[in-house]
């Protein structure tokens, strides 16, 4: 998969913001960050979180990077909200690019779905809300 030629990668230390996400979430080596152009993360990343990430890039420029931040951080509802529509967009292009294979869908799916149920965005979906949300 070629990625644009827009969108930078960096090493996660170097995330402007990494210690007020520290506060918030449980970040650790593999968690990814995305802000302006550039996506902060120490590892390769797979095709479908980037796309994920290219739609907080988009997001970002719709309401500025600053304002996204700020209420990324302090808006648990809004968090989600926008959580959803990036991983809608993730199973879209996934559907996209594997011509609609069922298995990889569905397992991106159900990673998307883990993720929407674990809390880690503040506001826990149940699974039946997390499948209804992620309706494609």
């Amino acid at each position: 998969m070629s990625k644009s030629v827009d969108i930078k990668f960096k090493k996660q230390k170097e995330f402007p913001y990494l210690n007020q996400f520290k506060q918030e979430f449980p970040v650790d080596e593999y968690s990814v960050f995305v802000l302006g152009d550039t996506i902060y993360t120490n590892h390769e990343i797979p095709y479908d979180i980037y796309f994920h990430e290219q739609k907080h890039i988009q997001q970002q420029k719709k309401i500025g990077e600053k304002v996204w931040i700020d209420l990324y951080l302090s808006n648990p509802k809004w968090r989600l909200e926008i959580e959803i529509e990036a991983y809608k967009y993730q199973l879209l292009k996934v559907k996209e690019h594997t011509n609609n294979d069922r298995e990889e869908l569905n397992n991106i799916k159900q990673e998307c779905i883990r993720n929407l149920t674990s809390g880690f965005y503040g506001e826990k979906l149940t699974y039946p809300e997390a499948v209804k949300a992620l309706k494609i």
